[in-house]
């Protein structure tokens, strides 16, 4: 958590603390005065005790810790992820062709048959049924009774 520095209060009300790492920063507002007793070499503050006042950087953080930490970043989000039965999984290789479809997982029945009557096809059956049907549809393999009925 950054420390937080109220620029509203007067100069007498800010601890010397806030005070030189305001003037360290070069954010000491034009109407305070310059305290030599809390100059010298500006310290490399902590990210946590940091004067948040809005402004880029003031942590003090270099361009190049910058860029390090966003190529950081970066790399972490091409880390494969652990899967829901434990393992590293990576999603490389693991793509459906497009079009294909299971509709097993994240369907139910009342898609199934909504996307049946899109198609102008049968919704009766079972699930494995209607999943079959489908599947039919997209490999443009149907069978006699996989049309609608007429009406």
């Amino acid at each position: 958590m950054s420390l937080k520095i109220n620029l509203d209060r007067s100069p007498d009300r800010v601890s010397d603390k806030e005070y030189k790492i305001l003037q360290d920063q070069g954010n000491l507002p034009a109407n305070w005065p310059f305290r030599p007793e809390l100059s010298g070499p500006p310290e490399r503050v902590s990210i946590n005790d940091a004067a948040n006042t809005g402004t880029v950087n003031t942590a003090n953080i270099s361009t190049e810790d910058l860029k390090a930490e966003l190529e950081r970043r970066k790399a972490l989000e091409t880390i494969p992820t652990i899967g829901d039965k434990g393992g590293i999984q990576s999603d490389e290789g693991e793509e459906e062709e497009e079009g294909e479809e299971d509709y097993d997982d994240g369907w139910n029945n009342e898609q199934r048959r909504a996307e049946l009557a899109g198609r102008e096809l049968s919704i009766d059956g079972n699930k494995d049924e209607m999943i079959a049907r489908l599947i039919r549809s997209d490999e443009d393999k149907l069978v006699e009774g996989d049309a609608a009925p007429a009406s």
